[in-house]
């Protein structure tokens, strides 16, 4: 349970009169709470399991507001940042792994890790959700940012270590197969992107759904080989 508070951000303004001031914006909080377990078994000499399992739930806790004042004018300029209740972005709130290995001889291991991500936000700046007008509500944009598609994929990997020790060298084998069923994913999106959004006439047609996302594919199946020397 962790509590972010008064995170801050400098803002450029420029007045009606062409000359530029700062404003300085604190109160962007977050709420991160969550729970976590990790566990290993092995019943037997040459099998074991693992499991760990991650729940989080992760928002902005309160809108935000600033003026900056310039002594030259006494009409402050008003910001106004409603972001209460949105889903931190750019990171699984909710995920998993299970492993399986097997140690069939000595020296030798395989391993099947698969991993699942889900309540997944993209990513965006909260510091762009400003309010055109802060005393008409209906300007605020409070939709949640897109969520992308939870996902699974698995991972096999297998070790050999040579029974041969040479003056003090040792050596050994591995080989790792990388998303083994060639899973189709993806990995992390921007919100409203500023390059890939649907739009019509310069107006993103349905924000903060995936036609207004920028997406980044998960790797596809991939595996090396390798040799290792130890001394």
């Amino acid at each position: 349970y962790t509590i972010w508070n008064d995170r801050t951000r400098n803002l450029g303004v420029q007045n009606e009169d062409g000359t530029e001031g700062v404003i300085f914006l604190t109160g962007m909080n977050q709420l991160h709470m969550g729970l976590e377990f990790e566990g290993v078994y092995q019943p037997i000499d040459w099998f074991r399991f693992d499991l760990a399992w991650m729940f989080g739930n992760w928002k902005y806790t309160d809108d935000m507001e600033g003026s900056y004042r310039d002594y030259s004018n006494p009409e402050p300029t008003d910001f106004y940042y409603p972001v209460k209740d949105l889903y931190v972005g750019d990171a699984p709130q909710m995920g998993g792994t299970l492993g399986f290995t097997f140690f069939p001889a000595q020296g030798l291991t395989f391993s099947i890790i698969t991993r699942y991500y889900a309540n997944h936000y993209s990513q965006y700046d909260p510091f762009d959700r400003a309010a055109d007008d802060p005393n008409d509500p209906s300007t605020y944009d409070r939709g949640q940012p897109w969520q992308i598609p939870s996902y699974f994929f698995a991972n096999l990997h297998a070790t050999y270590t040579v029974p041969v020790d040479w003056k003090g060298v040792g050596f050994g084998i591995f080989a790792h197969v990388l998303n083994l069923f060639d899973t189709v994913y993806i990995s992390d999106a921007v919100d409203n992107s500023s390059y890939n959004a649907y739009r019509i006439g310069g107006d993103i047609v349905n924000p903060h759904m995936a036609d207004a996302a920028e997406v980044f594919l998960g790797p596809p199946l991939s595996f090396n080989l390798g040799i290792q020397i130890t001394y």
